[in-house]
């Protein structure tokens, strides 16, 4: 059985500028929380190894986002744009799982999977785009630096789980006619996957002794590059799009 609660609200400030009415002001937040609660219980008949499982989990996750951006409109029709934002991620998970091996028995606690635990992740990043023309080629540059910082730990087995690292981010997009119709565009782009905290959760799910499932507290981000070439074609009401990708996971 599963419980999930979910709450997200957010304030946004804009402030436009008289002088040039495409200058613009930003500052975003947002609140997130969701809670969890599990119940699962499990009986395995075999002849002479009965087993009968009860696991509870008790999870709540809270994220905090708050990002300021300024964007400049020059007049050769070039855009600049700066922002830093900022990310607080809380978890917790209270999991406890009770055994037995016989129908008359009590329910038994299993220490090897009981425990509570507690995360933070902080994530720091300062970024800025330009777009710009050179000739009928536009272009945009992308550059962040991401700081994350990532703290975990379990209240009975005194585990402590500590992560620092510092990620830059490039993207970068050229877009060029290449004939009446016809556009060629290439991009590349570079992000960080940071593991959902149902990927950390150390809780074991062993409902089905032949099918347990568990996080990893100690996962580290994942790094993609992606490289992409497009043609389009738009002629009228026809657009046709013909894209050649390539990831690359590290």
């Amino acid at each position: 059985m599963e419980s999930p609660v979910n709450i997200n609200a957010g304030i946004d400030y804009i402030r436009k500028f008289r002088k040039n009415k495409d200058n613009e002001f930003t500052i975003r937040t947002n609140y997130e929380t969701g809670a969890t609660d599990h119940f699962l219980t499990s009986e395995q008949n075999n002849p002479g190894t009965d087993r009968f499982v009860i696991n509870n989990s008790n999870s709540e996750n809270k994220q905090y986002t708050i990002q300021s951006d300024y964007t400049v409109m020059f007049k050769n029709k070039s855009k600049f744009e700066a922002g830093i934002k900022t990310i607080f991620r809380r978890a917790s998970s209270d999991f406890e799982s009770l055994t037995k091996y016989n129908t008359l028995d009590e329910y038994k606690k299993d220490p090897a999977n009981t425990d509570y635990f507690e995360y933070s992740q902080n994530v720091y990043s300062v970024y800025s785009t330009y777009n710009f023309k050179i000739k009928k080629t536009s272009l945009r540059i992308e550059i962040r630096t991401e700081q994350t910082v990532i703290d975990g730990k379990f209240f009975s087995s005194s585990t402590r789980v500590k992560q620092q690292y510092t990620s830059f981010v490039p993207n970068f997009l050229a877009s060029t006619p290449a004939g009446k119709n016809l556009t060629m565009v290439f991009s590349y782009s570079q992000r960080l996957q940071r593991p959902f905290i149902s990927s950390l959760n150390p809780f074991i799910n062993n409902n089905d002794s032949l099918n347990i499932s568990y996080g990893n507290p100690g996962l580290d981000a994942q790094v993609i590059h992606n490289m992409s070439l497009q043609t389009r074609i738009s002629k009228k009401i026809i657009f046709f799009r013909l894209i050649c990708e390539c990831q690359l996971y590290r």
